[in-house]
């Protein structure tokens, strides 16, 4: 079996090797084939664009840890609704799969992180579906890397053709109905299949790449002093050894960011001119500060979120957080809930109920605790929502995380002098 699936491989790649000449006809499949050989395309400003080497990037790694982790933290529960209101459904196998454990090796923050980080980075991210004898899921198992699944559509049904390498090392090979694979889409032209960020965005990645590589060299290799020796007329080295010579105790007396900036001793009437080094230029460190932008602009993540706060104000960087949660963080969020809502709930339990006009069931991650005011401001929210009865101490205590055993705590309460305008001023009837 493992033989045949290198052969597989190597066929593949060796078809594939002449890119320009045969780019035009490779399949997708085979774009990736190359590419993870190849280590990458190579973009125009001479730097391969990866996995990896995305990952490398301060400003996308940011941005993709950041949407990742905050997802991954988001309180989740699965409600059940009827004609009294909704309630937790606690025994639900999808509550428990994201909410204490979706396999045996991991933990739900870890899984949701993990398939997010997945989608972000190669625009999918795909978990097994373990089904019982009633069609209940009982396990969501990660497939470690996106670019060991295919996507084939039969008579109008998804299929997912999987090869690939398991944690112990062994090899694996089956294929899946889309009803038993849990597919987080990024971005997608057909429906069908997201579009990696690094395919669509290599040249902007490239570029950002370019200049934190041209800064990492100039400092590890460069002479960094702002001039060059010119020799006085008349005078010049006389022999190759000689300028060798010299060459090499320069480099070795100034070469290296710990000698930078060092004064040279010049003799024989040799002066040193003084040059403008590109890195001190406003416009290098402005490229680069851009290039961060551009990243956050992809991911749609405000600046200050990767540190970037050079147009942020004390005034304005709370809303800008708000921003992010509804802006940035929310069409991911929905994006699980819709896949949770459709994978992992029968059609029994998304079927419309006549009772509350709508499903049965229902998946929802908690957004409120990143918008948690200071403890002022959420005393004052919940005094109001406590004074006008649509919540109740318990429910204000469950929210603080405090014990819910206040007496008389589930009971709604208003405030006994409010009443409507019209009857202002008349007494009112015992």
């Amino acid at each position: 079996m493992e033989k045949a699936f290198f052969q597989r491989v190597w066929d593949k790649f060796v078809w594939a090797t002449d890119y320009s000449a045969r780019s035009q006809s490779l399949t997708q499949e085979q774009k990736k084939l190359l590419e993870w050989f190849d280590g990458g395309s190579k973009t125009d400003a001479g730097v391969r664009v990866n996995s990896d080497a995305t990952l490398s990037y301060a400003a996308a790694w940011r941005c993709i840890n950041l949407l990742s982790q905050d997802l991954a933290k988001l309180p989740f529960n699965m409600y059940k609704r009827s004609k009294q209101g909704k309630k937790i459904a606690f025994y639900h196998p999808a509550h428990y799969l994201m909410k204490s454990k979706p396999n045996g090796w991991m933990t739900p923050y870890v899984f949701r992180q993990t398939l997010t980080r997945h989608a972000l980075l190669k625009g999918n991210g795909y978990a097994r579906i373990i089904r019982n004898g009633a069609a209940q899921p009982t396990q969501l198992k990660l497939i470690a890397n996106p670019d060991y699944v295919q996507i084939k559509m039969v008579d109008d049904e998804i299929y997912y053709d999987v090869n690939e390498v398991l944690p112990d090392g062994k090899l694996a090979s089956y294929v899946l109905h889309a009803d038993d694979m849990f597919h987080l889409k990024g971005p997608s032209m057909n429906g069908i299949e997201g579009m990696s960020m690094i395919t669509y965005h290599r040249e902007t990645l490239g570029l950002g790449m370019a200049a934190k590589k041209t800064a990492e060299r100039f400092y590890g290799r460069g002479s960094n002093f702002s001039g060059f020796i010119k020799m006085p007329e008349g005078k010049k080295l006389d022999s190759t050894e000689q300028v060798d010579r010299l060459s090499k105790s320069w480099t070795d007396k100034y070469r290296g960011l710990h000698k930078s900036w060092s004064t040279p001793v010049l003799e024989d009437g040799a002066t040193f001119v003084p040059v403008t080094m590109p890195l001190k230029d406003a416009q290098f460190l402005e490229s680069r500060q851009y290039s961060g932008i551009e990243v956050c602009q992809i991911y749609g993540v405000p600046p200050h979120k990767i540190y970037d706060l050079s147009r942020a104000t004390f005034s304005n960087i709370e809303h800008q957080s708000i921003e992010y949660v509804g802006d940035s963080l929310l069409p991911h969020v929905t994006n699980w809930e819709q896949e949770i809502k459709e994978k992992l709930l029968r059609e029994d339990e998304k079927a419309f109920d006549p009772g509350t006009g709508k499903s049965t069931y229902y998946p929802k991650f908690n957004l409120g605790v990143l918008l948690r005011g200071d403890s002022k401001t959420r005393a004052e929210f919940y005094s109001s929502a406590v004074q006008n009865g649509w919540m109740n101490r318990n429910q204000v205590a469950a929210l603080e995380d405090y014990d819910q055993d206040i007496p008389g705590g589930d009971k709604y309460t208003i405030q006994l002098n409010m009443q409507e305008l019209k009857n202002v001023g008349h007494e009112q009837p015992e």
